[in-house]
């Protein structure tokens, strides 16, 4: 398999201003973070979020939380830690 993706799996900004329209524009944006390079968008993924009070240096700022009070975007990147 090619390691290498090829620019019709690429989302154009076209087609990601077509999937924002239909969100809240106060939701706030979250992306994967740390190591290096960049991924082709995943997913955009609506969900419940907390601030990681006690993050580390390799941890995101926040997580994923059903007890969280703050609604947020989630940009994913093709080959994030948490794709299978």
């Amino acid at each position: 398999m090619n390691a290498e993706v090829s620019r019709a799996n690429l989302m154009k900004v076209s087609e990601l201003i077509e999937r924002l329209q239909h969100l809240s524009p106060d939701l706030d944006v979250l992306v994967e973070g740390y190591e290096t390079g960049f991924d082709a968008i995943h997913c955009l993924k609506v969900c419940t979020v907390a601030r990681n009070a006690t993050a580390e240096d390799w941890d995101g700022e926040f997580e994923e939380s059903p007890d969280g009070v703050q609604e947020a975007l989630l940009i994913l990147g093709r080959r994030g830690h948490r794709r299978d």
